[in-house]
């Protein structure tokens, strides 16, 4: 689904629509309670590793961008909010639209 999604970015470019990713990620070698965390860049998640939250400074950008949207398209929550450590960004995040 690589091609779809730079498809997508670059449609969304052409249009001048706005498009946000994630710039960091905390990540976990698996999806439990039990494993390790760290929090790095997108570039930096190692081989192995799952991005299973969004990181602290996603965070901070989506909060300063529904500061001033108007319209916001938004597909499923940031992490694997069932477990306590992989759901800050989705609870972060959503209490700024409220």
């Amino acid at each position: 689904m690589f091609d779809k999604a730079i498809e997508i970015v670059e449609k969304a470019k052409q249009k001048g629509v706005k498009f946000y990713l994630p710039v960091d990620f905390v990540c976990g070698q698996a999806v439990s309670e039990q494993t390790p965390v760290i929090e790095v860049a997108w570039q930096e998640i190692p081989k192995g590793w799952l991005g299973l939250d969004i990181g602290h400074a996603s965070v901070v950008l989506i909060k300063e961008i529904l500061k001033d949207a108007q319209t916001i398209v938004w597909n499923g929550p940031m992490g694997v909010f069932e477990i306590d450590k992989f759901k800050m960004g989705t609870f972060e995040g959503l209490t700024e639209l409220f």
